[in-house]
């Protein structure tokens, strides 16, 4: 099936509460606030290996999440609020001053 098809088949609610599960029908898969959780758990074990440089490659929906947590923001249902638009090749650098709790996001280069 289309990716066409599936949204014409399945088409998307208005409104999406955050503390459902994504596949509401059959009541599974992670909800927003699990997969912000997720995210925000990855950064924590990143910034737990110290000091250094470090590539991340990951779906848009997860840099999403981890850059929400990044900024404060809580979850976005719906499309609402903050996002990040990177698309393919995109990327973003940042840095953490783990003294402070400090983040700083010094580039910001959306891919094609």
């Amino acid at each position: 099936m289309s990716f066409a098809d599936a949204q014409r088949t399945y088409p998307a609610p208005d409104f999406h509460n955050p503390f459902e599960p994504h596949v509401v029908s059959v009541n599974a898969g992670e909800s927003l606030w699990d997969f912000y959780g997720r995210a925000g758990r990855a950064l924590e074990k990143l910034i737990r290996r110290g000091p250094g440089q470090y590539l991340v490659i990951a779906h848009g929906g997860v840099l999403n999440a981890a850059l929400w947590c990044i900024c404060g923001a809580p979850p976005q249902p719906t499309g609402q609020g903050l996002s990040f638009s990177l698309g393919d090749t995109g990327y973003i650098r940042t840095r953490y001053a783990p003294g402070r709790h400090q983040w700083g996001i010094y580039e910001l280069k959306p891919g094609a």
